[in-house]
């Protein structure tokens, strides 16, 4: 009886993705296949059924979709829309920690086989064409080498994950052995540092190279997408991590609890860009600074600052619509910035509603694509836009409708863009029953932005790109913002004073 339950469980989850999921190819993977590979996984004695849960999360992982995620009876007794489109999940992707706001990791793709020669060692061990996989070195190499051990985690069309470490010869270190030319990493002999390249060749630009082609391996592969990783994305001043010099785009390395001390106490670890790593310690005294960040996730403001009405929210449903509406009706002719950078997105039709205050009625936001059908959002009838000049804040915990909206404004010259790389996680989802009161969230349809450039996986890249540096932080300084204020008054960044408002000298409407 258990397993049939259990059974059930991944087998529901499976079948609401082969109906609905938008891309009919399945990220690759043969997905009648892997619901077989799954089913053999099921473990015979799980009366909790978490082991299960955790089966139906790795599986549906596969897709490496934004947006898909299965929830528990008690994980959905929360007030998730169960009818609106959304764009974007209703909870944030960040966490709290020694005055630091961090976000959670963007999405990671794996490789994908293009090719692969029947001499390549990888074929020997089961690689096929159509292959997820992922390369890196197993050990740092010691001068006295002669061969550096590649670790290789590879998961097959049908699903089945394989992990095994081969060696392969190790060349100098020379500028030919790793070329990028045309959308294309040749890797012409293996060092020690290739795979660090390759994974500097993922980072950061929106611009990732077609194809990677290991020589050596007698391999090709898709490029792949590294993810962001934990970072920090805002630091408080007079904190733990603000004293230890940590800065906004600061990469976790490691985290953990600290024994003989109270509970709730961690170390750090992060890896600044110039390679540094500093350590930081969380101060029982700082509670009431971490509950005051995590309220940042929710919090719905309005404010002044230097002439500009800053909008600042972090949901796109119909209150803050229509809360977004009243704020720019109230304030004729005042410049607006509006603040997404901790936005992580919601309903499309509040997404229409709030783009109505800036655009004309009937402008094209994107193109909704799914399976059979495509559809395109646009711009509602019945608002005034305003004519003010607009910028708009984002930074990579700006996901979904925050992107969308950021995107068109940025297309239609209606807005400038400012701050850091947005989170590409842009899917047309909504959430399904399943049985026992179990739900999952499937994205329905991929999303492209009025240029017709999907911005999944890609995200939008601002038009200044910005963060505050450490300096700004100790002198309560808005990097972003003070830019975002000038250029509304028909200037640029290096106009901006040196000091911005704290919270507390906020003026709220």
């Amino acid at each position: 009886m258990n397993y049939r339950i259990n059974l059930h469980i991944l087998v529901s989850a499976w079948s609401a993705v082969d109906k609905l999921y938008y891309d009919e190819h399945f990220n690759g993977y043969d997905w009648a296949a892997v619901n077989a590979t799954y089913r053999k996984r099921i473990p015979l004695f799980d009366f909790s059924h978490a082991k299960t849960v955790d089966l139906v999360g790795e599986m549906l992982g596969l897709l490496e979709a934004s947006h898909l995620q299965y929830l528990t009876a008690e994980q959905a007794a929360g007030d998730i829309p169960k009818k609106e489109d959304l764009v974007g999940l209703q909870w944030p992707d960040a966490f709290v920690g020694a005055g630091m706001l961090i976000s959670e990791p963007g999405l990671v793709r794996m490789s994908v086989v293009e090719s692969i020669d029947p001499r390549s060692p990888l074929y020997a061990r089961g690689v096929r064409v159509g292959a997820h996989v992922v390369l890196c070195n197993a050990v740092n190499p010691v001068a006295s080498q002669k061969t550096l051990d590649i670790a290789v985690s590879t998961i097959s069309v049908a699903g089945v994950s394989h992990y095994f470490v081969m060696p392969v010869a190790l060349a100098a270190a020379r500028p030919t052995n790793f070329e990028r030319r045309d959308g294309v990493v040749r890797v012409n002999n293996v060092d020690w540092m290739t795979f660090a390249n390759v994974l500097g060749s993922l980072s950061g630009t929106g611009e990732l190279p077609g194809l990677i082609d290991y020589r050596p391996l007698k391999l090709t592969t898709t490029s792949g997408e590294a993810g962001n990783g934990l970072n920090v994305i805002e630091v408080v001043n007079h904190s733990s991590a603000e004293r230890a010099g940590v800065e906004p785009g600061d990469h976790l390395v490691g985290m953990g609890p600290v024994s003989g001390q109270p509970f709730g106490t961690y170390d750090y670890r992060l890896r600044q860009p110039s390679g540094q790593v500093v350590q930081v310690r969380t101060d029982p005294s700082e509670h009431t600074m971490g509950q005051r960040l995590m309220a940042k996730l929710y919090e719905r403001v309005a404010y002044a600052h230097r002439g500009s009405l800053v909008l600042e929210f972090n949901d796109f449903n119909t209150k803050n619509a229509r809360w977004l509406t009243q704020q720019v009706a109230a304030h004729p002719g005042q410049p607006i910035v509006l603040d997404l950078r901790l936005n992580r997105g919601g309903a499309a039709t509040a997404l229409g509603e709030i783009a109505g205050n800036f655009l004309p009625a009937g402008m094209l936001l994107g193109t909704e694509r799914g399976r059979t059908s495509s559809s395109e959002l646009r711009v509602p009838t019945g608002m005034t836009a305003t004519d003010v000049p607009v910028t708009v804040l984002v930074s990579e915990a700006s996901s979904s409708a925050a992107e969308v909206l950021s995107a068109a404004l940025q297309h239609y010259r209606r807005a400038r863009v400012i701050g850091q790389r947005t989170a590409g996680q842009v899917l047309i989802a909504q959430v399904f029953s399943l049985d026992q009161g179990a739900k999952i969230h499937i994205p329905i349809a991929s999303f492209k932005d009025p240029s017709g450039v999907s911005l999944e996986g890609r995200g939008v890249i601002p038009d200044v790109a910005i963060a505050s540096s450490l300096a700004d932080i100790r002198n309560n300084r808005d990097a972003a913002l003070e830019c975002a204020a000038s250029i509304d008054r028909g200037g640029d960044c290096s106009a901006a004073p040196p000091r911005a408002l704290s919270l507390s000298q906020r003026k709220c409407y």
